[in-house]
C-alpha cells in the first residue's frame, strides 16, 4: 500500500501488534502501547494493553497511526 494507515481502536483494547514492511513511523495516540521489539527499518512489535488477538500490518509505504476512539486521555507514543 502506498500511503499511511490510521487504525481507530477502542481505548480498552488488548492486542498484539505486528508491523512489517512499514516505511514510516508507528504512532499511538491515547492507546496503551508497550513496545516489545523495535527493529530498525520496517519491523515493529508490541502489546496494546495486556496483549491478546493479533493485529498484523504489512506492506505500508507510509506511517501507521493507532488512534483511540475515546479521546479522554492525551498521550502520544512514537516508535520508529
Amino acid at each position: 500500500m502506498n500511503g499511511g494507515v490510521v487504525l481507530h481502536l477502542a481505548q480498552d483494547i488488548n492486542a498484539d501488534l505486528n508491523a512489517h514492511g512499514v516505511n514510516g513511523k508507528v504512532r499511538a495516540e491515547d492507546i496503551n502501547l508497550n513496545i516489545e521489539q523495535d527493529h530498525p527499518r520496517s519491523r515493529f512489535s508490541g502489546k496494546i494493553g495486556s496483549g491478546g488477538a493479533a493485529i498484523n500490518i504489512s506492506g505500508i509505504n507510509g506511517g501507521v497511526k493507532l488512534v483511540s476512539d475515546d479521546r479522554t486521555n492525551s498521550g502520544t507514543k512514537d516508535a520508529e
